[in-house]
């Protein structure tokens, strides 16, 4: 993964792409990590990579691994998206909160973070047991699709006292609506998100 991720800092087209959006999905068999970069005349660049992988704390934990060896190429990723799909039935007995964090704390520059209903209760505890440190320093706006706002209570107090404040949306129309200024404009990604 090192000499991977070496040949992508050192490849031309994808070093000047400077990666400002990524999407993560977990899927049954597998997760899924793309990346893209801003529209520049009418092109935009982008990055895939699919790790097979059956149960979801493997997922997360070699998705992390994977990411720890390329915070290069994540230095500008600005906003993140998180989904689930075709999960197995006990995928949520298989993770723990600090796995969360672990890949959390990969995505340094983020500054909106969507999590999709399947996965949102999930971060909530683990933002929560993250109260007494920052992560996701950036961070200035997160949804937590379906999720009340009292579920994230320790956070955001955590986050007010250390001068990180961050605003929180628990409807995607709501968050698209506030995070206008974060993206650009006259662009969009393919948007695969799903909360099913």
């Amino acid at each position: 993964m090192p000499q991977l991720f070496r040949f992508v800092g050192q490849t031309q087209v994808l070093e000047l792409a400077r990666f400002k959006h990524a999407q993560v999905n977990f899927r049954g068999s597998h997760v899924y990590i793309s990346l893209y970069s801003e529209q520049v005349e009418s092109r935009r660049t982008q990055f895939a990579l699919r790790i097979s992988c059956q149960r979801l704390d493997w997922q997360v934990s070699h998705l992390t691994e994977v990411l720890s060896q390329s915070s290069t190429v994540l230095s500008n990723v600005g906003h993140l998206s998180i989904g689930a799909y075709d999960l197995q039935p006990s995928w949520q007995d298989d993770i723990d909160h600090s796995e969360w964090l672990e890949l959390l704390r990969e995505f340094t520059a983020v500054e909106t973070l969507r999590i999709s209903a399947r996965l949102a209760g999930l971060v909530a505890d683990a933002l929560n047991d993250a109260a007494v440190e920052i992560v996701l320093p950036a961070l200035h706006l997160l949804c937590l699709e379906d999720e009340p706002v009292g579920r994230v209570r320790g956070f955001i107090t955590a986050r007010q006292l250390s001068g990180f404040p961050v605003t929180i949306a628990n409807a995607p129309k709501e968050f698209l609506n506030r995070r206008g200024s974060h993206l650009w404009r006259d662009e969009k990604i393919p948007h695969r998100l799903s909360s099913a």
